[in-house]
């Protein structure tokens, strides 16, 4: 390891903190992993395989039963929902920009709770980014419209 020093005091001088003597490595198995090294490496094929079978399970039949589930949460009788059509495929695109992002992103140099954590919320950062820039692209009037996609009765003024 190093051997600087650092000034702590006037007449003081000691090692740095994150100086381990020889002596103590020697004895101890010290690893530079929180987690398991089974959780560092990248899962491509598995995380395609499981985004994949995610679409192929929605798109035989469950998407349909899906929008009928969540049609009460959408429902507004004042407001026509223009978006029906477009809200699961827009929410399985960002699943798939998330998915990917999961795996190849950098790992950042904060490393608790786990760094496929951190992956995973720049994959939603990204997400609401790209959102945010159509949004601020188009005119007031249909920059409101595209409201719509999260409830029927957003963007109206």
């Amino acid at each position: 390891m190093t051997s600087e020093l650092r000034n702590v005091g006037q007449q003081t001088v000691s090692n740095v903190r994150t100086y381990v003597s020889p002596k103590i490595l020697s004895h101890h198995k010290l690893t530079n992993f929180d987690y398991n090294k089974y959780f560092y490496t990248p899962r491509t094929l598995f995380t395609m395989m499981i985004v994949l079978s995610v679409f192929y399970f929605f798109s035989f039949g469950w998407s349909e039963e899906l929008a009928v589930t969540m049609r009460p949460y959408y429902h507004d009788p004042k407001n026509p929902d223009v978006f029906e059509q477009w809200r699961w495929p827009i929410a399985f695109s960002c699943l798939t920009i998330i998915a990917f992002g999961s795996t190849h992103f950098p790992d950042s140099w904060v490393k608790r709770p786990h760094p496929v954590f951190w992956r995973i919320l720049l994959g939603v950062m990204l997400c609401y980014t790209t959102f945010m820039t159509i949004v601020f692209m188009l005119p007031i009037n249909e920059a409101r419209w595209i409201f719509k996609l999260f409830h029927p009765s957003f963007g109206v003024e």
